[in-house]
């Protein structure tokens, strides 16, 4: 099998054509796998600059992978013609699948962090955590704000009022109240008993909450790269009782983009 790769490279001052690597793709036609670095701070302090940017074109190219709008041709193209501050370089050959290479050329190119990641399989924390950096980047981008300002506003572990009984948000947004909440459930555990009945945890906690919650958007988030699909799609049969909705790995940056629009223009200031 053929398979290509090219590294995505943050570019601050194209002049100067000093880089830094934010991110990794692997492609063989159709199939593309995508990797960003999970220490964007690392490029905002080699950049000295604002990195918002950095933020939009790594979330435009989220969007195209989610939309398959990324192939061997389009790539092509883009490292022709993204010229600017972030740029592909040309693609090169390997003889590897493309997932042996997307984890190959991780290690080469980016961080040692970001091949633990890629490594371990990925659950609840690691959901959440991809989550919070996209939201986050959502907020500066519509807010116009610091990181710190826009992570005052996410909460991790939140506790919110049930009909019955209090239940732990894993991720909310809140400013003086309960903006909006989530729920991270690991589709990946391979004991199948135990994510049954962590779902069904889950939709107790998500049930009871939303009778004193009403108008409050729940989702749950959650890796859908499991062999097994047959309790993710009994979770979004049970959850769809409670118009919530499951956010899987790939829809995360085009979730968190809706979900901060969405959000009153007073969120800083409550």
């Amino acid at each position: 099998m053929t398979s290509y790769y090219s590294v995505i490279k943050y570019v601050p001052d194209p002049i100067a054509d000093e880089s830094i690597n934010v991110g990794v793709i692997a492609f063989s036609g159709s199939n593309v796998k995508l990797h960003i670095s999970s220490n964007l701070g690392r490029a905002q302090a080699f950049a000295k600059k604002n990195s918002n940017t950095l933020i939009k074109a790594l979330s435009d190219i989220q969007k195209m992978l989610l939309a398959g709008h990324l192939s061997e041709s389009s790539i092509q193209r883009l490292s022709e013609s993204w010229i600017n501050q972030v740029q592909f370089t040309q693609p090169r050959f390997s003889s590897k699948s493309v997932d042996e290479l997307l984890v190959d050329i991780t290690s080469m190119f980016l961080l040692s962090e970001d091949v633990e990641i890629i490594n371990r399989r990925p659950g609840k924390r690691s959901a959440v955590k991809l989550a919070v950096d996209s939201i986050t980047s959502q907020l500066r981008l519509r807010f116009k704000t610091s990181k710190s300002e826009a992570r005052k506003l996410i909460r991790l572990d939140y506790p919110a009022v049930g009909k019955l009984e209090s239940h732990d948000l894993d991720l909310a947004i809140v400013n003086g109240v309960l903006r909006t909440g989530a729920v991270a459930i690991n589709f990946n555990q391979e004991n199948k008993s135990q994510l049954r009945r962590d779902i069904d945890a889950t939709a107790f906690a998500l049930e009871d909450m939303r009778k004193i919650n009403k108008r409050t958007p729940f989702f749950v988030i959650g890796f859908s790269q499991v062999d097994d699909q047959s309790e993710m799609s009994r979770a979004i049969a049970l959850f769809n009782n409670w118009k919530i909705s499951i956010v899987t790995e790939n829809k995360i940056p085009i979730w968190s983009e809706q979900l901060v629009r969405d959000l009153p223009n007073n969120m800083l200031h409550v």
